[in-house]
Formats: structure tokens, sequence, C-alpha cells
């Protein structure tokens, strides 16, 4: 979440602030009324707000706030719309497939049949949308990405709204969740603690689903050569398969392939290092 915003000279830091710290205060001190659904709306836009707020990042820490306030006015607030925001292309139709997922869950009527759960999807979604702009910080990018992942899943467990008559058509299948995406120190196979919260999220969405299987995908940066990148994406999707077997995953369910350094996130020169490309796809499939 952070743009370098600790170099702004500090006359100009006090200038901004007044405006969005007045509009933070005003959403901070609202007693939200109306819906389950936007009185969660309304905690997860402030705890949004305030931690923009704590970095300087007062553009988004207003954006946020109004919302909130939207919310405890018990007004509609869709999602963050991708037009308004200038999103890296690598990133557009991922986010732009998320946004759709939500949407129909929304139309389905979650908001009323699993307030909290539709309003966390919500807000990660609008988080990661804030955090995929600014593209600095793949840690944060991924804690939204993987919130708003484990919130769809456990909507898409909800019993759909019954049909209104025998004759209309069949709800659509609802999509997977996923991916989950699993990053990599440099030159390292290990799991960190972010990443075992991702496979906990992985695992937790295949079981809801028995008869769903799992795409190991192993990738690699362009730093080192193509042969050890080749190996050492392996070893990552080894290690990533072998913890969700632990878990007690059955095997049978999962399958591997291995990129190396050819299906980069982000697009780089050779010998370059990049922490988006370091990393292990999960992809839930029937």
């Amino acid at each position: 979440m952070n743009r370098s915003k600790h170099a702004v000279v500090a006359g100009v830091l006090l200038l901004g602030t007044a405006g969005c710290a007045n509009t933070y205060e005003k959403a901070a001190g609202l007693q939200p009324e109306g819906s389950e659904f936007n009185k969660s709306l309304y905690s997860g836009y402030m705890e949004l707000a305030t931690d923009e707020r704590s970095e300087y990042d007062w553009r988004d820490s207003d954006g946020f706030a109004r919302k909130a306030s939207e919310a405890a006015a018990g007004e509609q607030v869709a999602p963050a719309d991708l037009n308004d925001w200038s999103i890296p292309e690598t990133a557009m139709d991922e986010l732009a497939a998320a946004r759709s997922q939500l949407i129909k869950a929304l139309d389905r009527g979650v908001d009323e049949s699993a307030p909290q759960d539709a309003a966390q999807a919500q807000v990660m979604f609008d988080c990661w949308v804030q955090e995929q702009e600014e593209n600095i910080q793949p840690k944060d990018i991924s804690r939204c990405r993987d919130g708003f992942s484990a919130a769809m899943a456990s909507l898409d467990n909800q019993d759909p709204k019954p049909l209104e008559t025998a004759a209309a058509p069949a709800a659509e299948p609802a999509p997977l969740p996923g991916p989950f995406i699993i990053y990599f120190d440099l030159n390292s196979s290990e799991l960190n603690d972010d990443a075992r919260k991702v496979l906990a999220d992985a695992f937790a969405a295949a079981t809801a689903t028995p008869t769903t299987k799992l795409q190991i995908s192993g990738h690699a940066d362009r730093a080192g050569t193509a042969a050890y990148n080749q190996a050492l994406s392996a070893q990552r999707a080894n290690t990533v398969g072998t913890a969700l077997t632990e878990m007690g995953l059955d095997q049978s369910l999962l399958t591997s392939r291995v990129s190396g350094e050819e299906q980069n996130a982000v697009s780089t020169s050779d010998g370059i290092a990049e922490a988006l490309n370091r990393r292990v796809e999960i992809e839930l499939v029937n």
C-alpha cells in the first residue's frame, strides 16, 4: 500500500490532509443503518480507509471513506469500476473476470443470504483493484486477491435463491474460486507464512467441492538460466503439491505443470528478477 509517500514534502503533506481528514472523520463518526450487507460494507470500507490514511494515501483513503458513508446511509454501493482505475494490462483480464463473478453472486441475492461474506468479497475486490493499480506491493495484491477468493468460495457454497417458477431456466453453475497464487523468494521453493495462508484457502475451496481437481503450475522469473528456472519452478510446484497432500487432499486430484521462465505474469528482459513471476498458481477445475 506504499507509494513512496514518505518522500512528500512536509508542507505539501499538511496542505493535502485537511479535506481528506474531514471526509474520513465524518465517515468514522457515522452509525450505519439499513441492511446487514450495508453495515458490513461500512465496516470493511472504513478499515481500508484507515489503512490508507495511516500510509498518507489521502486520495484512496478519501475514496474508501466516501464509499463507507454511502453504505452507512443505506445507498447501493457498487464494486469498483475498472474503467475508473489505471490497471496494468497483465492484470485486467483477471480482475474483469473477478468482478463479473462478484456481480453474478450479488445478482443471485447473496447480499441477503450471506451479507457478511458478500460484503467481504466486495471490499476485498476493491482493495485488490486499488493495490493492483499501484502495482508495487505483491504481498498486498496477493492479500486482497486471496481475501476476495476466500469470500467468494464461501459464497459459492450458499444455497441459490429458489426459482420463481418451474418454467424458469436453471441457474448457471457457480464459477469455481481462484486462481490461488503463491509467491516465493528469489531462488527459493520454500513456503513462507503468506504462502501457507493461500494454501489453506485453496485447500478449503477444494474440499468444499469434492469432485473438483487442482491444476498446479510452477513458474520462475528470468533471473538465472532457463534450465535453472525450469528446475526451480518444478521444485515450487512439487512443494505446493506435497503441502496440499499433507493437509489431507487426495493426491489423485492433483495435476502439475512446469513453465519455468516462459509464462511470466510481468514481462521482463532476460536476467531480471521480478517478484510477481516467482509463483505457483493453483486452479480448481471440474
